[in-house]
């Protein structure tokens, strides 16, 4: 009896300490949670104001990338996160991305892009202090396009030039701005960029000189290596991937070449036309699944090779369409690497096929149209038939582009990934990496020779 009294004397002093543990667990997991919904909050309100289920969320930007290369942490301006914007009275995550067949994602969408990836990106931080870059995720792009697609990009109860007054407003009022302006990074690299004036519409809002005073002060992603108002010294400049749209890999490749690709009747077309009349007048020197006009899948992917001829500009969404499509890209003009980023070795990822003779075209002045009047057929389809024979060089680069394929892919990080750690090694050089898990990916160059003395 008294030894069962003393089991219950003890059972009842330590209930306190039972209980204190209890709500002390139950605050842990509470906080857990807590702090787990407020990460996840943006994905959260992206489903909520898209309208997209979350399965289609993840189909869209994927949390699955290994060997990220950003390794600073990043603050992203959540004020100019417009996930629940329209354009032309669509969710601009429709614009941007459709995963059916032969539809053709926005290829000036990389604003897009940046943003939703800059959302899920494990280097983002909410605190202001720790950020050592700081990323402005207007959609710049899209505005852009409004000047051609006749329709607004509206947000926030705000479209265009109002937008780009808000976004004016909070920079110019913002402490961070202030601060480290030098920090600064966005993406601009539609079309128009290349001009002098943004479009005509915007340009004459109250407050556009005011707000491209402070876009000057920033790092910026831009088109083609053309820069709206260049500021040599002060900001760094991205040339920009297009936004690419690939079918589905294909293991038969049946065809030797591709090239979906649409004809204007202005000079800058004449590569074109003159490449698909060369390869229908001789069609034993290679099987061609689309030349001009067609559809893109499942063509690209069963060609071993995607041609690229320049059409209104040097650039297009056309090589990384067919990258992401398996195939291996042939530039026909030199200008096409140029106007890429340098950091891609693009010798593993791609052929050269010159549409020109080279021995005159090196002794002019190049510009897409004083180059036409050298087209040489015979000399093209030399060249194509020598590529078409180099069965290990094809090998060789077909993997390659398997294996980069994430490289170019924004429904990845890595896009996104690439251009802020490229900022973070311009910025914070001590802070550079010696390798990759990309072969093809040219790495700024550490600033130690000893491994142990960096960052």
């Amino acid at each position: 009896m008294p030894e069962s009294s003393n089991s219950h004397d003890i059972s009842r002093l330590q209930r306190p300490r039972f209980l204190l543990l209890y709500f002390l667990l139950v605050a842990v997991v509470g906080f857990s949670l807590l702090s787990s919904l407020k990460v996840g909050g943006i994905q959260s309100t992206f489903i909520e104001q898209t309208g997209a289920s979350k399965g289609s969320f993840h189909k869209t930007v994927s949390d699955g990338s290994p060997d990220l290369l950003l390794s600073v942490p990043f603050y992203v301006y959540e004020e100019f996160a417009w996930l629940n914007a329209t354009f032309v009275g669509r969710p601009v995550s429709e614009v941007a991305y459709s995963s059916e067949k032969n539809a053709t994602s926005f290829k000036h969408g990389d604003d897009y892009w940046f943003l939703a990836s800059s959302l899920r990106h494990p280097m983002r931080t909410r605190n202001i202090s720790e950020a050592k870059i700081f990323f402005v995720p207007m959609l710049l792009n899209f505005m852009d396009e409004e000047m051609y697609y006749k329709g607004p990009l509206c947000a926030i109860g705000k479209c265009d030039g109002d937008l780009l007054m808000y976004t004016q407003e909070q920079l110019r009022n913002s402490p961070a701005f202030q601060q480290y302006p030098d920090r600064h990074f966005v993406v601009r690299s539609c079309y128009n960029a290349a001009g002098n004036k943004w479009n005509k519409k915007l340009a004459n809002i109250k407050g556009y000189n005011e707000f491209m005073e402070l876009f000057k002060k920033m790092h910026v992603v831009i088109f083609e290596k053309k820069d709206m108002f260049p500021n040599p010294g002060f900001r760094h400049t991205f040339p920009s991937y297009y936004v690419g749209s690939g079918c589905e890999l294909s293991k038969e490749k049946p065809f030797d070449v591709a090239m979906i690709a649409i004809f204007k009747r202005n000079p800058a077309f004449k590569d074109r036309r003159n490449i698909c009349s060369w390869l229908s007048s001789n069609s034993s020197t290679a099987k061609v699944s689309v030349c001009g006009q067609g559809d893109r899948c499942p063509a690209l992917a069963q060609s071993k090779f995607g041609l690229h001829a320049p059409g209104d500009t040097w650039g297009s969404q056309r090589p990384m369409d067919t990258i992401l499509s398996g195939t291996v890209p042939i530039f026909t003009h030199v200008n096409q690497y140029e106007i890429l980023g340098p950091w891609i070795d693009w010798t593993q990822l791609s052929y050269y096929l010159p549409v020109h003779n080279d021995t005159i075209v090196n002794r002019l002045v190049l510009t897409k149209y004083s180059i036409k009047p050298y087209a040489t057929q015979d000399v093209f389809l030399r060249r194509l038939q020598t590529i078409l024979e180099d069965e290990e060089g094809y090998k060789r680069k077909h993997q390659a582009v398997l294996d980069h394929r994430p490289l170019f892919d924004y429904t990845t990080l890595y896009p996104f990934d690439t251009y802020m750690y490229l900022l973070q090694a311009e910025l914070y050089p001590e802070t550079r990496r010696r390798s990759s898990r990309w072969s093809a990916l040219i790495l700024p160059p550490p600033l130690f020779d000893d491994p142990e003395q960096q960052y």
